[in-house]
């Protein structure tokens, strides 16, 4: 059957994920028309044939299903394509009315309420054995029984999240939040991974999975770069959810990768199309075409997949960044040059809407926008001189990133551990050294003497420093020093002891004696033996050194020369400085 000039409502067509869809199913031969609500990029494009304006569905949802159904009567289109979660709840919810005019292609509303409903989610995992983040509804302030740092946030698809990295910082959000019926969620320290499937009656007919490497907030948020990805648990857990579920259309699994153990936590189901669509569009999984191939024609997808980008950037859609962080936003500049024009979202073969997409962002984001960026950098001070005028009894530093730098070229130690089967395709090398630490001891120490020689090699060049020696002559008289590190204990005393700083510190935990990092700073506090863990600091520059200090009841620093986790950082609320000088001379002056 001829698809030419069968006419496709978008709704609403406002939404950043509506483009690849405009552009798809206009290639596909359909004429489209566009309904949307608000003037934004996607609405100005040379792919659409009409468009119309509707009442906000989040304000006025009435009046946006009466118009739909108005204009669905009057142009009696083949098929309207719901495209963000509010319109799969509103026309999902009408479907028995628009379908004597048109082909709605949505779920019932029952399904999408269930599915979208975090609560209801995690009892879902436990039914399906898929690790769910801890998760809370409290009706009252006593009942809360996570510790920080936690999430906070709403219970369906706009969940606007709060992070929560101090007990102090809970009670000033926790009426308002309690008062709004939000909940309260573990937070797991890693990266976003999203399957993404096209499904029929719980079978999987089109899957891609991506990582999140940057969001529209450091903090959480939409993509604004995403990269091709592979991780079978990811596909494993996917399906099991697509036929536990008899899903038949699209649907956005996404999980978060702990950094440190490897583990996938899921985090929501969205039934609908994701932000992020344009990247396995780019690469041929064209998922809005097959979509409505198989909705209206039975047609199952054929895949003609392209090898790049594997990345996509979408610099205009980040563009808030050249004001907040300019470094952040020329990396996305670098990921979306990478592959042009298939990596970013700068769409010189249609005019209009890139002249109003650059025009508009850059006027709202980058000249008009507010800057949270100054006002975190001061709460940065404030919350670490606030954390320090109690005292301080002692100070944890790790090394490799804090200390020193110790240059080890990571992609050929995990290019080599990959070749002699230590390591699996889709590990990092701290999971590996992680997975093989506690499950197989043989293993893991044939991995980190391998590892260990690169480390050595590393440290040839590193001679005494004046000022750390000068720094902890004066705080170790009155401050205990211990080291935890991810390298071994015989590469960290080497390290100490050509900085000329070894003979200040108590005790020096490798991972050989334990590798997760939380439970190397329990290791090092029982020979610290201090008297309050609120006067115990944690010097570190990752995340999970920011986490693992909070669970262990102390207090995190981070210091990082990545702007984009320094960014990171000061939205979590963690004190963070570019260098290992900053944070000292404030403890030194606090010293003295």
């Amino acid at each position: 059957m001829s698809i030419k000039d069968d006419i496709v409502f978008i709704v609403s067509a406002n939404f950043k994920k509506a483009y690849p869809i405009i552009r798809s199913l206009h290639n596909l031969g359909f004429k489209i028309v566009a309904l949307f609500y608000s003037y934004r990029s996607p609405v100005f494009s040379r792919f659409i044939s009409m468009k119309f304006k509707l009442p906000n569905p989040y304000t006025d949802p009435r009046g946006y299903v009466v118009n739909v159904i108005d204009l669905v009567r009057k142009i009696e289109p083949r098929i309207v394509l719901p495209v963000g979660f509010i319109d799969n709840l509103l026309l999902s919810k009408y479907k028995d009315v628009i379908s004597k005019y048109a082909f709605v292609p949505v779920p019932s509303y029952d399904s999408l309420i269930f599915v979208s409903n975090k609560l209801r989610t995690q009892a879902l995992c436990d039914r399906l054995g898929i690790k769910y983040p801890k998760t809370i509804k409290a009706p009252s302030i006593t009942t809360i029984k996570l510790s920080t740092p936690i999430v906070i946030k709403g219970l369906s698809d706009s969940s606007k999240p709060k992070y929560i990295f101090s007990e102090k910082t809970v009670k000033e959000h926790m009426q308002y939040l309690l008062e709004h019926g939000q909940i309260f969620q573990e937070f797991i320290p890693g990266f976003g991974v999203g399957y993404f499937v096209l499904a029929a009656e719980g079978e999987p007919l089109l899957e891609f999975c991506h990582r999140r490497v940057i969001e529209v907030k450091p903090s959480g948020g939409a993509s604004i770069v995403a990269c091709r990805y592979f991780d079978p648990r990811a596909y494993v857990y996917g399906r099991r959810i697509v036929k536990h579920l008899r899903w038949t259309g699209v649907l956005m699994v996404e999980f978060r990768k702990h950094l440190e153990t490897g583990e996938l936590y899921l985090m929501e189901i969205n039934p609908k199309f994701w932000g992020s669509l344009e990247l396995p569009v780019s690469l041929g999984y064209d998922f809005p075409a097959m979509f409505v191939k198989y909705v209206l024609y039975g047609e199952k997808p054929k895949l003609s997949v392209r090898k790049k980008p594997e990345c996509f950037s979408w610099v205009l859609s980040g563009i808030h960044y050249l004001k907040e962080n300019p470094k952040i936003w020329f990396k996305m500049l670098k990921y979306g040059a990478k592959d042009f024009p298939w990596s970013a979202d700068v769409h010189l073969d249609d005019p209009p809407e890139l002249l109003f997409s650059a025009i508009t962002r850059f006027l709202n984001n980058a000249i008009f926008g507010r800057r949270s960026f100054p006002k975190l950098y001061l709460r940065n001070y404030r919350i670490l001189f606030e954390n320090i005028k109690e005292g301080i009894e002692a100070l944890i530093f790790d090394l490799d990133g804090t200390l020193v730098k110790l240059g080890v070229k990571w992609n050929e130690v995990r290019n080599e551990l990959a070749k002699k089967g230590f390591i699996r395709s889709w590990e990092s090398i701290t999971e590996a050294l992680y997975r093989s630490f506690y499950n197989d001891k043989k293993m893991f120490e044939n991995i980190s003497k391998f590892i260990e020689s690169y480390e050595m090699k590393s440290i040839r060049n590193i001679k005494p420093n004046s000022f750390l020696k000068k720094t902890f002559e004066v705080i170790s008289k009155k401050i205990r020093l211990a080291l935890v590190t991810k390298q071994t204990t015989a590469v960290a005393f080497e390290v100490l002891r050509r900085l000329s700083v070894l003979e200040h510190f108590s005790i020096i935990v490798g991972r050989e004696r334990e590798f997760e990092r939380g439970k190397q700073i329990l290791k090092a506090l029982e020979t610290l033996k201090v008297s309050s863990l609120e006067n115990v600091f944690f010097i570190g520059d990752t995340l999970i050194d920011a986490y693992s200090a909070v669970k262990t009841g102390i207090t995190p620093i981070i210091v990082t020369d990545n702007p984009y986790r320094y960014f990171q950082m000061l939205e979590y609320g963690v004190p963070v400085f570019t260098n290992i000088n900053e944070p000292l001379k404030i403890i030194l002056r606090k010293v003295m």
